[in-house]
């Protein structure tokens, strides 16, 4: 019973965070470390809560996500035909190209800074730390980055000289890219960054979302099959309890719907704010946390 109640939460809380930008591998970090590792709280059952979120967003953006794919099928025909053009492209094609660019930007990642490392060995040490205090002080200091980049994003933009889909271009690409490449870091949300990066860019608030939404797709993902591969040669699937994997995953799915909503209404609504003022008093507190345990410990 236990089992399931926790499975219930974490899904809860994945559902929420995912999509809300306050950071779902934050909040799961924290969720964790105060309240101990259970069977449902394992690598395998996290990869289980994204496919979760992940089949959220499929769900709420599935017109969108039919017309791209649709799209993609027609432009590799014309692409065959010799009928491409770069310069006629209509809104779902120009779509797809800069969402390749931008996905193209987690290959920053993977850029070699010596020692056989990367980038990304070097956020994966940080974020995987066994002292929990000092992997706490991290979630904080994420939390508040992201505090600012909401805050950043509401004070600059207007309702005014908005930029259309049709107006995006490369460089908004690459730069939405970087942000979701950087928001790896436990505390610093995906959803914020890119979000909050897009609408300072000065795209349309609800183009800025649904590109942020349905970018998260082939990112999440990618990262899902790779935690995977990894959970499976270190826990195997006989670690799965699969009665609170299945809720858990149902419980992330629904709630990441109902969050998903919530986040478009507050962005047209000029009222995400509020979410820089959560993660700006949640980032204190974790850090003060942190600092208390590294001093008691």
């Amino acid at each position: 019973m236990m089992d399931i109640l926790n499975a219930i939460f974490q899904g809860i809380i994945q559902g929420i965070t995912e999509f809300l930008p306050v950071s779902s591998s934050g909040h799961l970090a924290i969720y964790q470390h105060y309240f101990g590792s259970s069977s449902t709280s394992g690598a395998m059952f996290s990869v289980m809560l994204h496919l979760g979120t992940l089949f959220a967003v499929c769900l709420v953006y599935r017109k969108t996500i039919a017309a791209l794919i649709i799209e993609f099928c027609r432009m590799i025909g014309d692409v065959f035909k010799g009928k491409f053009s770069f310069k006629n492209m209509n809104v779902e094609r120009r779509t797809i190209f800069m969402m390749i660019i931008s996905s193209a930007m987690l290959l920053v990642m993977f850029i070699p800074v010596g020692n056989g490392q990367n980038i990304k060995d070097c956020i994966e040490k940080v974020s995987n730390q066994q002292d929990y205090p000092q992997l706490l002080w991290v979630v904080g200091v994420m939390l508040l980055i992201t505090a600012v980049l909401m805050i950043a994003a509401h004070q600059i933009t207007s309702d005014e000289s908005r930029k259309t889909r049709n107006c995006a271009t490369v460089k908004d690409a690459v730069v939405i890219g970087l942000g979701q490449a950087v928001a790896v870091f436990p505390g610093l949300s995906r959803s914020g960054t890119t979000t909050a990066t897009a609408l300072t860019l000065g795209l349309e608030k609800s183009y800025a979302t649904q590109y942020s939404f349905v970018l998260s797709i082939p990112a999440v993902a990618a990262a899902a099959l790779l935690e995977f591969k990894d959970a499976l040669e270190t826990e195997g699937l006989g670690s799965i309890d699969w009665l609170p994997t299945i809720i858990g995953i149902v419980v992330a799915a629904l709630v990441g719907i109902a969050a998903i909503k919530t986040f478009i209404w507050l962005i047209k609504k000029n009222r995400y704010i509020i979410f820089s003022y959560y993660c700006g008093i949640a980032g204190l507190l974790v850090i003060i946390a942190s600092i208390v345990e590294n001093i008691t410990k």
